[in-house]
């Protein structure tokens, strides 16, 4: 509604132009692009209202967790004991609801009737999120950044038998929309993905366990922003998704794949967690972090030793600057650098890669960075 909302307000200035003007437009295909746009824009609602429609189990779950691990916080501070919960690492392709803190934005109201602007980016956000890692679109973007990934982890245990490459465990904190961490349970491994937001949560929900055939779903990404497209085509030409069925891969025996929810520092920092996982893999993510340093002893804290902490990604320091007066600190790639083997890492190399993300290729302004990629053994 909030979007078609912004239709409304755009045919609005139309129709208070002096006809001379508006016939102009008219003749031009402004006001034709226009009607366009609204139907992608239903065609989009469309799919949301599904996604959330099927995610209102999941967001329950979420929700409970949230008030038992308060009750949790109450009881620790008062003394008394509390149930605690636990994730599985088990087989399944399904979400583990493990718990998420206060850092957490808040739960989505089903009783919402108007989005805030912050919410409209991240639904907007998780649509082009939904091209780089479920389209066939996507797959370039893929090639570049989980492309180096999925090949160092064929490298690293190419001497593995079958069993035991299942028996490897790889931690994918950040996964998004879950796709690099779907692609290497696919490839054999033992995989794990973590996230923390509830619109990646549904949405990956969605793709992996409600889906039921390939190009399932048609989505217009790009028809929300009329900036920078040269031509009509640019704004609304359609996706599908996904380019692969992961029921197909992920119904057997010799899968081994989970999500878990919540926040990383919190379900990963505990003794349940120490020494727990072969390789953690990070993709995009590190910038995340309000406090990398936190980040990476989290990192060296689940590795075994001899562990591979595998990374490609640029430093875009989310909280640079906010104004909420939280800690943020914002590392440059040398110092960075510097900061690993005071955590316990070497690293064995390192190069500049090349990639976009969430790229519209169609469009007149190309974002394009130059992501750090290396590999570091936990000693």
């Amino acid at each position: 509604m909030a979007a078609l909302g912004q239709i409304k307000n755009k045919l609005g200035v139309y129709h208070s132009l002096p006809d001379e003007q508006k016939e102009i437009l008219k003749s031009i295909g402004f006001k034709d692009r226009l009607s366009k746009i609204e139907n992608a824009i239903r065609a989009n609602a469309t799919v949301v209202t599904a996604i959330r429609s099927e995610g209102d189990g999941l967001l329950e779950d979420m929700e409970q967790e949230e008030q038992a691990r308060e009750m949790e916080k109450l009881a620790m501070s008062t003394g008394q004991h509390a149930c605690t919960h636990s994730h599985d690492h088990g087989n399944g392709h399904s979400h583990d609801h493990a718990g998420h803190s206060h850092s957490h934005p808040p739960t989505p109201s089903i009783q919402a009737e108007k989005p805030t602007p912050a919410q409209m980016d991240k639904l907007l956000s998780t649509l082009k999120q939904f091209v780089r890692d479920w389209s066939s679109e996507g797959e370039k973007e893929r090639n570049t950044s989980y492309g180096p990934i999925l090949e160092t982890l064929e490298e690293k245990y190419s001497g593995l038998t079958k069993e035991q490459r299942l028996n490897t465990k790889i931690l994918v904190p950040g996964a998004g929309l879950a796709r690099l961490a779907f692609d290497i349970a696919r490839i054999g491994f033992s995989s794990q993905g973590n996230e923390f937001s509830y619109f990646m949560l549904l949405s990956s929900f969605f793709i992996l366990n409600r889906t039921t055939e390939r190009n399932q779903h048609t989505i217009f990404p790009f028809a929300h922003t009329s900036s920078n497209h040269p031509e009509e085509t640019s704004q609304l030409r359609s996706i599908t998704v996904p380019d692969v069925l992961p029921l197909d891969y992920l119904r057997g025996p010799d899968s081994d794949f989970s999500l878990v929810a919540g926040e990383f520092l919190e379900i990963y920092g505990g003794d349940d967690e120490k020494e727990q996982w072969d390789a953690v893999v990070t993709c995009f993510y590190l910038d995340t972090a309000k406090n990398i340093i936190d980040y990476i002893k989290t990192i060296s804290h689940v590795l075994k030793p001899g562990g591979q902490f595998i990374n490609l990604g640029p430093l875009l320091y989310h909280f640079e600057n906010n104004d909420d007066g939280e800690v943020s600190i914002e590392l440059t790639l040398e110092e960075l650098k510097k900061l690993l083997p005071q955590c316990g890492f070497k690293l064995d190399n390192e190069k500049m890669i090349d990639t976009t993300y969430t790229n519209n290729g169609d469009s007149m302004l190309q974002y394009t960075y130059k992501a750090c990629f290396w590999t570091a053994t936990k000693l």
